[in-house]
Order: structure tokens, then C-alpha cells, then sequence
């Protein structure tokens, strides 16, 4: 194979196939991370309490009782809310911080042949 169809069929790949291919682990990247930090359920379970750890007001009526087991169990459900609320914020950062590489490794692909013949013709002064 001669150099310069050699050269042909490596752009043709790297602008058609590669960029398929790079998409693809993107999109892998991005549901991985949708799956890993289940924003979904954390947001539709807010509210529930911690580990499902919940007092129960057992026996007679007894108001001291039932005030105690109410405030405990709103205690775990607000220290459960504060703690889904915090894997949300680093769910969407993780997400966010996915995209933005999967962007910036996309603009490094599609630049990278140009970049790579530019600084052959000018040599490594392109660099500097």
C-alpha cells in the first residue's frame, strides 16, 4: 500500500468510523453515569427516610411517645433528604464533567490529523 493511500484510507477511517465508534463509548460513558448515580430514584424517593430506618409508635396512646417517634422520623427523612440531595449535586457534576470530556476529546479527535500535518509542515515552533 503506497503513502499516500495508505494516508486516504486512515482520514476516511478517522472521520467516519472512529467518530461512530467515539460516540458510542460517549453515550456509554453518559448512561453509565446516569445508572451509577440514579438521579432519577434519589429525586423520586427524596423525601423517604434514611435506610428505611423508621420508628414505629406501638401499644397504647401515649402523646410523649407518638411525639418522640414523629421527631425521629422526621430527623430520618430530612437526614435522608440532605443526603440524596448531595449525590444528586455530584451525580450532575459527574454527568457534566462526562460531557464536557467526551466534547473536548471529540474537538481533539476531529483536530488532531490537521494538527498532526500542521506541525510537520512548520515544524515544532507550531507548538511554541
Amino acid at each position: 500500500m503506497n503513502p499516500i493511500s495508505f494516508g486516504v484510507a486512515y482520514i476516511e477511517w478517522h472521520y467516519s468510523q472512529a467518530f461512530g465508534f467515539i460516540l458510542q463509548m460517549w453515550i456509554g460513558a453518559q448512561r453509565t453515569t446516569n445508572k451509577l448515580f440514579s438521579i432519577g430514584d434519589l429525586l423520586r424517593t427524596l423525601f423517604s427516610p434514611l435506610l428505611r430506618i423508621q420508628e414505629r409508635h406501638e401499644g397504647r396512646f401515649d402523646l410523649a411517645e407518638y411525639g418522640s417517634v414523629m421527631a425521629s422520623n422526621l430527623i430520618m427523612r430530612c437526614v435522608g433528604a440532605f443526603i440524596r440531595i448531595v449525590l444528586v449535586v455530584i451525580g450532575i457534576v459527574a454527568w457534566a464533567m462526562v460531557f464536557l470530556a467526551g466534547l473536548v476529546f471529540y474537538v481533539v479527535w476531529a483536530a488532531a490529523p490537521v494538527v498532526m500535518i500542521a506541525s510537520f509542515i512548520y515544524g515544532c515552533t507550531f507548538f511554541i
